[in-house]
């Protein structure tokens, strides 16, 4: 889909389909307006998140203008435990209400018309079991895209941001969206009988999205969506008269975060969002200076209290209170040093970093583990992190007296603990990726009757000599420090060795005093 020929349109019979790449483009102050800088859905499939959040495309463009596409499906999906009966309670509240007050309503009786339309046919399909090699191979059902109201939805934005002066203008590189909780009132209001729906804990969360975005310049910025963004469709059939232009939705600006220092932004600066894990209030940004961690629990439940407390009293006092406190959590996990990374051959106008997102993963053989690369991915990053304490194995205080035998069991223990200073990580050199200066000395540096020697027979003369001296002057130089980096990685192998014998050395004393 084109957006900017779905923002002007009408109805399900315009054309939204992209130009082809052949085809001649005129000026247009709209596409100058809505160049697009990132795209990301706002949830993650989770059976905790609100019901259109998974289906809801977030759109920015580089001046900070934020659209939304909601529902946007392929012609066949898989829906989560929780979002067919959030649907159906909030389709089913919509219909009544537009039914028994419609004059109240006005332009919105066709949008809970349309969701209605929308879950009523999901709800008469047969839906199909995922299968491989005609073998079912799970309990997930999977469905098809519903016909009515349309495949097309809605442009809706741009959203109003409320930040005040804080925010001037944005020139977005990125964006990142958190998606809302589940409300389990309403998502047991729409459960059937006959369905079956687990949520085993408590669902900890904001009852709102949180939409970050991120600014070339190494900004982040944290707006909260209190509205929510449901499904919207385009219309069959052009109306008869224009429909008046519906009110865009407002984020609210909570905090803005710096990363960069302004001398030491790139010239093509686009720094980047990447997922984590464990933790949907959590992500990590990537840019040419290296990688960081926000983490948005430390007042995420608090703001969540806020909202659910239904007393205005006072309301603005424990906002700003909330506002002073300790905010978003924020670490440089990693930081790169361009002039360590720079190749001698590189021209000092392109030895600038700069750096790819990072992935984060949680797996059984590498545990928690980033990855990134620098310089068009010449030079790898990887770091492995601290599992978090919520999600490793819970262990139980000792108690007095069991520290103390503790601490007469190892006295030095505590000492040898708090004395230990971690190495840094290891980090291969350039020496064994940089290419051989040996092609270059070959095919630039000898005049152009000197290069046919190269393709011929190999003559005793002054030239040859000059040219085998030269190539041998070359080649000891890289071969020397390939030697050297070799050798140093080889002690490195070898002290690693002798140190795990010596852990494992460690481990059987201590299991021989437990016995």
């Amino acid at each position: 889909m084109d957006l900017t020929k779905l923002d002007a349109a009408s109805s399900q019979e315009d054309d939204v389909l992209p130009s082809g790449m052949h085809c001649g483009r005129g000026f247009s102050a709209d596409a100058v307006d809505m160049e697009m800088a990132s795209a990301c859905f706002g949830g993650t499939g989770s059976p905790d998140e609100s019901a259109w959040s998974a289906t809801t495309l977030w759109v920015t463009t580089t001046d900070g203008d934020i659209y939304a596409l909601c529902p946007l499906l392929p012609s066949k999906w898989q829906p989560t435990s929780t979002q067919l009966p959030s649907l159906c309670s909030l389709a089913v509240a919509g219909a009544t209400i537009a039914s028994q007050d419609a004059d109240f309503l006005g332009d919105d009786v066709p949008l809970n018309t349309d969701q209605y339309d929308f879950v009523s046919e999901i709800d008469a399909q047969e839906p199909l079991l995922a299968t491989r090699d005609d073998v079912i191979i799970s309990n997930d059902v999977i469905y098809n895209r519903p016909k009515r109201p349309g495949p097309i939805p809605k442009l809706q934005g741009p959203f109003q941001l409320a930040a005040g002066s804080l925010v001037d203008y944005l020139d977005v590189s990125d964006i990142h969206v958190i998606a809302s909780k589940l409300d389990v009132e309403e998502m047991i209001l729409g459960a059937d009988d006959d369905s079956e729906v687990d949520l085993q804990e408590e669902i900890i969360g904001l009852s709102a999205a949180v939409v970050c975005l991120m600014t070339t310049d190494g900004r982040v910025h944290l707006f909260l969506d209190l509205e929510g963004v449901e499904g919207q469709w385009l219309p069959a059939k052009a109306p008869e008269r224009p429909a008046s232009a519906s009110a865009s939705g407002e984020l609210i600006l909570v905090e803005a975060l710096d990363t960069l220092d302004a001398e030491a932004i790139c010239e093509n600066e686009w720094p980047t969002f990447s997922r984590d894990p464990f933790s949907r209030y959590s992500f990590y940004t990537t840019h040419s200076q290296g990688v960081y961690f926000f983490s948005l629990d430390p007042w995420i439940k608090r703001l969540e209290e806020e909202l659910q407390n239904s007393t205005t009293a006072g309301a603005n006092f424990r906002l700003n209170m909330l506002r002073e406190s300790s905010g978003t959590l924020r670490e440089c996990i990693l930081r790169f040093d361009p002039d360590r990374f720079t190749n001698n051959h590189v021209s000092s106008s392109s030895s600038s970093t700069s750096a790819n997102a990072c992935i984060v993963l949680h797996d059984s053989d590498l545990g928690y583990f980033l990855l990134t690369s620098t310089n068009n991915n010449t030079h790898p990053h990887a770091a492995t992190l601290d599992t978090p304490k919520a999600f490793s194995f819970k262990q139980e205080p000792l108690s007095s007296d069991d520290e103390m035998e503790y601490s007469n069991l190892y006295p030095d223990s505590s000492d040898s603990l708090t004395s230990h200073i971690a190495r840094s990580a290891y980090e291969p050199p350039s020496t064994f990726w940089n290419q051989s200066s040996l092609l270059q000395l070959t095919s630039q540096s000898l005049p152009a009757h000197r290069r046919r020697t190269l393709r011929e027979e190999v003559r005793l003369s002054t030239a040859t000599l000059e040219l085998m001296t030269s190539a041998h002057r070359l080649l000891s130089n890289e071969t020397h420090a390939i030697k050297t980096a070799a050798a140093d990685l080889f002690n490195r192998c070898e002290r690693m060795m002798q140190e795990l014998r010596t852990q494992i050395e460690r481990v059987r004393e201590v299991n021989g005093r437990a016995e």
